[in-house]
């Protein structure tokens, strides 16, 4: 993947998890505001794509290659049968789930809100 290649959209569906073998990638996500905002800053031997193996759930970041990055992209296909065989792996892959999910709601919270005008009034 080359530097700025788009490697998961946000709301797409991808059905594998890729590991990083060089290079990193950025998972972001766009705030409140429209900015968008990192979440993450993956690189050697970390990985991404890990909800379209435990869920059918869109994603809820957009993967970009921060620089030229090699990845290893293995399906659901490939990786069930491992997950089936070594229970201990889908519970690691969960814990990683969780911990984004986690991430993504501190980031989203980060974000100053816009006041209403009810809102407005009660501050002044």
């Amino acid at each position: 993947m080359t530097e700025g290649g788009r490697i998961i959209n946000l709301s797409s569906s991808t059905t594998a998890i890729h590991l990083i073998l060089n290079g990193q990638i950025t998972l972001t996500v766009r705030d409140a505001a429209g900015k968008i905002a990192e979440v993450a800053r993956l690189s050697r031997g970390e990985f991404f794509g890990e909800k379209a193996v435990l869920s059918s759930e869109a994603s809820d970041v957009t993967a970009t290659a921060v620089d030229d990055a090699e990845l290893l992209v293995l399906d659901t296909e490939t990786l069930q049968p491992l997950i089936d065989r070594v229970p201990q792996l889908a519970r690691e892959l969960g814990g990683v789930m969780e911990a984004r999910r986690k991430a993504l709601r501190t980031v989203k919270a980060a974000v100053p809100q816009k006041l209403g005008p009810h809102q407005r009034a009660a501050e002044a």
